[in-house]
Formats: C-alpha cells, structure tokens, sequence
C-alpha cells in the first residue's frame, strides 16, 4: 500500500512538472500557428509597441512575446492583408489558415480571440456596407474587450465613408468600458483628431510660425484654398513631393495658400532642402515632430502626405498621397 501511494505522488508530480514546463509565464504570450499551402515565409507581427517576425518553417511557428498587459497584435500576410490577434500575459493562442484562402483564419485559445474569430466569421460571406454595419454592431455590443478595438482599429478607422461623430461615440464607450486603460486612452487621443477632422469638418484654429518668423494662424487663410503638406527630410518619398510643389501650386496662383509642415528634429536637412528646393510659400519646421500643433491638430499620422482646406474653412480632402495631389487639386480648384 504504501509502495503504491508513493508511485501515485511521483506520477501526480511528473505530470504537474509536465505541465509547469508547457505552460507560458505569467509575463509572455505565446502564438503558435500552421499555414497550410505556404511550406516557407517570413511574415510581419506587430503592435503599437513593438515590431518583430514570424519564421514559418514547414508551414508552422511559434512566436512568444513579453508584455506586462494585454495588447492587440496585427499579423500582416505575404498578400500585404491584416489579421488581428490579442495577446493577454500568460496565455497561449492557436493560429491556423489557408494560405489559398486566408478567410479561413482562426485563432483560438483564449476568449478575446474565440470572439474576434467568431467576428471574423461573420463577415466572411459579407460585403462593402455590411461589413461596416457588423463591425459598428460589435464594437457596440463588446465595448468592454480588445476584440473591439481589434475590430475598431481593422475595419472602422479604415472606412472612408466613416462618420466622425458615430466614430468617436463608439470610441468614448470603449474608454468608458475600459477606465483606467491607459493604451487605450493614448490610443484614442491619436485618433480622435483625425475622426474630427474628416472631410465636411470645420479645420480647428491653430496658431502656429512659420521658420522665417512669421506668427500665422489657419483662419487667415480664409477666403483662398488652403493646401498643408507634411513631410520630413529622413522620408525617402517626400523629397519628390518638395521638389514638384512649386510646379504644381503655380497654375492656382492667389486661390492657393500653401503651408508646408516638415517634421524633422533637426532644421540643417531642412534648411538645406529649401535652399536647394525653393519650397515655396509658408514653411513650418518647429522641431517637435510628430507633437507639433498642425500635426496634432489634424491627428496625421504618415508623411508625405496632403490636407486640403475649402475657402469656407471645412476640410475638403485630407491624407492626399503625393502621386494623388496634382488631381486633387484640379479637380477642386478646375471643376
């Protein structure tokens, strides 16, 4: 009898040893995935946070990440395409789909990811305003869950046709679902300028000076079209878009104000692009970068990019992509 008790004791502690070393520490997550129809590939996995890579190997991999609380990760396919997955510290996920068919994603294992998946299957036999329409009835009905802010950030926030004020009521009841998270609440400082300033939105006054010294302000722009480029020196596409400005404005003469923000730290890359370049017009370099006030005013996020401002003072159109500009201005400013 005894002899047996002690072999039942050292077979219950193999298996809790067994099962310590296949868990997952409490301050790490861990994906495990399996692509079908991709033996080899090296994909992106990232977050507002942090940047890394999955290695798929014989059509699997296992990534493992720390983080002290839970976060939404995006997965980026080799067709460029995005999947959602939420990491909570000391969890584990599993990830599987068709490389031929990538509507076929599922992630399980946790119950933000089950609900994200289940979303996900929702709308996989849905198109165009219906998708959109399922994702604004999840997000309401789960404000509470990451799964919302996955489905917020994937679908929503890319929606051209969205609706500011819808969009921000939606956000506002996630922060109230969630108090005291403070991702979230960054999160939501960074987008909510931009969900103000959609087109058809008034442009919000902002004071600003220009790098001659000028003190301006957005409203004295009134009664011309008011075009605001971004970009920086250490952006590879922004040199085309400097050097084709003075060409493209001049057509439009006095009807177009031009202002032009450069989000370098340092002015000497900056002072030498205007005296090789001539950029014309007002030039805003403050060396606050993604903190200056025409940046944050607007919740910009990407350079080169374009804002374009009607005489009345509404944004008409705004993250113009550079190869995009000239059209854009004729056809506001030649209808």
């Amino acid at each position: 009898m005894h002899i047996r008790l002690s072999r039942l004791i050292f077979i219950h502690l193999a298996v809790v040893i067994l099962m310590a070393g296949c868990g997952v520490p409490k301050n790490k997550f861990r994906l495990d995935g399996k692509f079908k129809h991709l033996r080899s590939a090296d994909i992106f996995i990232y977050s507002d946070a942090f940047f890394d890579t999955l290695h798929i190997r014989d059509g699997k991999f296992s990534f493992e990440h720390t983080l002290t609380a839970p976060e939404v990760y995006t997965i980026m396919y080799p067709d460029f395409s995005e999947r959602k997955v939420i990491a909570e510290p000391g969890r584990k996920a599993r990830f599987t789909t068709d490389a031929n068919d990538l509507s076929r994603t599922r992630v399980k294992g946790t119950d933000e990811n089950d609900l994200l998946t289940d979303f996900y299957i929702d709308i996989s036999t849905k198109h165009g305003a219906q998708v959109m329409a399922a994702a604004r009835k999840f997000v309401a009905a789960h404000p509470e869950t990451l799964a919302a802010e996955a489905v917020f950030r994937s679908f929503i926030l890319s929606d051209p046709k969205a609706d500011g004020p819808g969009t921000i009521a939606l956000i506002e009841k996630m922060q109230q679902a969630r108090r005291g998270d403070r991702r979230l609440r960054d999160f939501a400082a960074t987008v909510t300028p931009r969900l103000r300033t959609l087109p058809g939105a008034a442009a919000p006054e902002v004071r600003f000076r220009s790098f001659e010294g000028k003190d301006l302000r957005l409203s004295q722009f009134r009664g011309r079209w008011l075009l605001i480029t971004y970009w920086a020196t250490w952006q590879y596409d922004s040199f085309q878009q400097v050097r084709s400005l003075k060409r493209m404005v001049r057509p439009y003469g006095v009807r177009l104000a031009l202002v032009n923000v450069c989000l370098d730290i340092d002015t000497r890359s900056f002072r030498n692009t205007l005296r090789r370049d001539t950029v014309p017009q007002y030039n805003v370099c403050d060396r606050m970068a993604w903190r200056s006030p025409l940046v944050q005013a607007f919740g910009v996020q990407n350079v080169p990019s374009c804002l374009l401002i009607t005489p009345g003072g509404k944004v008409a159109e705004r993250d113009i992509a550079s190869n995009d500009l000239a059209a854009r201005l004729q056809h506001y400013l030649n209808p």
